[in-house]
């Protein structure tokens, strides 16, 4: 996926939240299951993905802990974050 962000959320009238955006989004290789793409927004972006290292699923949940941080909190965990 490598673009999962607050902003990349939708939700419908019975509230049901959707994720949306899945442009970066490639099929599952159970053969080589890392991917080198630098992609997504930089503070959601897991720690390898930052080094410029290879990426795997694990990246994803990175980014989902972010996610779901930003929505019990209220804010980003790491202050404002731009380069």
């Amino acid at each position: 996926m490598r673009d999962i962000k607050l902003e990349n959320l939708l939700l419908d009238r019975n509230f049901t939240i959707k994720l949306c955006d899945f442009g970066w989004t490639a099929s599952e290789d159970k053969d080589n299951d890392y991917r080198s793409v630098r992609a997504g927004s930089i503070a959601y972006m897991s720690p390898e993905s930052l080094r410029g290292e290879l990426q795997n699923k694990e990246s994803d949940i990175w980014s989902l802990g972010i996610l779901l941080y930003e929505l019990f909190n209220g804010s980003e965990p790491y202050g404002s974050i731009s380069w």
